[in-house]
């Protein structure tokens, strides 16, 4: 019998009161402050696919000849377990998916400013955002006020 798996989170509350000694406090890496890349390493494209029907991938290219063969021939193997397009998940587990807003109800809504993307980057969220209305993934929803 399989049982619903439960996520489980953890949270650490500090009270105004605490003190946290100065020994134990340390400062964030400089990996971690803004505008740092996240990623170091230079990357290197393997395509799983074909000419046709491509199916890109990135590794790192720092790895060795004998690491890249071993994790290209491992990419292979399970190729088969990648979702390389939206229709190619359509049984999603609706309580890992469904994203809604938490809103209380004696909150009163704020106008939001609108959003502002870069012109050139416009036609590539349409085109992303279209595909996930096709396949059924997000769907517009009114509210009375923009929140």
């Amino acid at each position: 019998m399989i049982e619903d798996e439960v996520a489980t989170t953890y949270h650490i509350t500090l009270n105004e009161g605490d003190s946290v000694a100065e020994e134990d406090a340390e400062y964030a890496p400089p990996e971690l402050e803004k505008g740092v890349k996240a990623t170091v390493d230079e990357v290197k494209e393997i395509n799983l696919g074909d000419v046709e029907n491509p199916r890109p991938i990135y590794i790192s290219a720092l790895l060795t000849n004998d690491e890249e063969k071993a994790y290209v021939e491992l990419l292979h193997e399970f190729k088969d377990v990648f979702a390389w397009s939206y229709k190619e998940m359509p049984d999603l587990d609706l309580k890992v998916e469904v994203h809604q807003l938490s809103i209380s109800k004696g909150a009163r809504p704020v106008k939001q400013a609108q959003c502002r993307f870069r012109p050139e980057l416009v036609p590539l969220i349409e085109v992303e955002v279209n595909k996930l209305i096709e396949v059924g993934f997000i769907r517009e929803v009114k509210y009375p006020t923009w929140i």
